[in-house]
């Protein structure tokens, strides 16, 4: 009698585990999805820059040895943010002139070392185009703090990138940033005012997607422990 109660009451939870074990299968599957769509797929036995088409310009993620471009303007008044548009074009455009027969990351940060006076004088020129005397800062350098961001349809984290940082006035203003080489400044390149708009949904869009893949991981983790404490 005990032996049968016993058996019945194995096959019970044997059951009750059924349900669970379908909603973890459908989780994972769904993380697998939203991770295709959402981070970036890494080549093994690549080197950094071998995802990258030179011919057509197509990228399909940040490489991992990249000069990255953010400029900081002085406010958000609409004529500092269009002055930030406007240094952001002309530094793209010299940048990518002067390290376009380049392949190797060394040779693209010799040159724009050696040009970062050219670099200055072209930012100088935009200001005095717009009647600014605002001070401002450009460098290259390493350590330079990005938040997170989506690029594309993939999202990169926030961390500390080698770029050419300008900082004009303040910097209190909105930013941009890209990527200057590989040359991928275009991808995010509308008119001016499409890019002024979208720049400031970006980050927190990129914010909201990572804590809904945490969530999921959450749910994950704790259906796992149910069937597993079953």
């Amino acid at each position: 009698m005990w032996e049968k109660v016993k058996h019945i009451f194995k096959e019970y939870k044997k059951n009750a585990k059924m349900p669970l074990y379908f909603i973890f299968i459908l989780s994972m599957f769904l993380m697998s999805w939203e991770a295709h769509f959402f981070y970036p797929a890494y080549q093994a036995h690549s080197t950094p820059l071998t995802s990258y088409n030179w011919a057509d310009g197509k990228e399909d993620y940040i490489p991992e040895e990249s000069i990255r471009l953010r400029i900081k303007s002085n406010s958000n008044s609409p004529a500092d943010q269009q002055l930030k548009l406007n240094i952001r074009n002309e530094v793209n455009r010299h940048v990518s002139t002067w390290t376009s027969d380049f392949e190797d990351l060394k040779q693209a940060r010799a040159e724009i070392e050696n040009r970062m006076p050219e670099l200055q004088t072209v930012i100088q020129n935009e200001l005095d185009k717009m009647n600014v005397s605002t001070p401002f800062n450009v460098s290259l350098k390493e350590g330079v703090d990005f938040p997170t961001k989506q690029y594309g349809k993939r999202i990169y984290p926030a961390g500390e990138y080698e770029a050419v940082f300008v900082e004009i006035g303040d910097g209190l203003g909105d930013n941009w940033w890209c990527v200057l080489f590989p040359p991928l400044c275009f991808v995010d390149m509308g008119d001016s005012k499409e890019s002024a708009e979208s720049e400031n949904t970006d980050v927190p869009e990129s914010e909201e997607e990572v804590e809904v893949s945490f969530f999921v991981v959450e749910v994950v983790q704790s259906l796992w422990g149910k069937i597993t404490s079953a």
